[in-house]
């Protein structure tokens, strides 16, 4: 069981994680709703990479699985509410890469940058100092 005074970094990490999914969310929607002609194709993707990505890289460790969905689960939720206030909007008319639809091509961007916020979660840390042997003077 952790101490009690270990939870304070992890549920910082997650409001830090939070508030960039939410800004980037914020970003995307005054964009879209700014200039409703226009396609805005990698806003999507990061929305909903953002959580899990901030996250990580925020700190020394990998993300723990439970973790990693928690965040992913949130940024996901992010980007669907910019979907349909923005379909609803009828800030999605413009031009698709894809073939299809706006509103499709926008959950298919949502898919593959959940796909990379999940991946990115849970790359290992950066080796610390501690970690790295020192150097003999002399030997490779």
């Amino acid at each position: 069981m952790a101490s009690p005074g270990s939870a304070a970094p992890i549920a910082r990490a997650h409001w830090k994680a939070l508030a960039v999914a939410v800004g980037a969310l914020m970003v995307w929607l005054l964009l879209g709703l700014a200039n409703r002609g226009t396609t805005y194709h990698f806003a999507p993707l990061i929305v909903a990479a953002a959580g899990p990505v901030a996250a990580r890289l925020d700190r020394e460790t990998r993300l723990v699985r439970p973790e990693i969905l928690v965040l992913a689960a949130g940024s996901v939720a992010s980007a669907a509410v910019g979907l349909f206030v923005l379909w609803a909007a009828g800030a999605l008319d413009g031009p698709v890469v894809v073939g299809g639809s706006a509103p499709a091509e926008t959950g298919l961007a949502i898919v593959v940058g959940t796909v990379v916020g999940l991946v990115v979660g849970r790359f290992p840390g950066k080796a610390s100092r501690a970690a790295v042997p020192p150097a003999r003077d002399g030997h490779p």
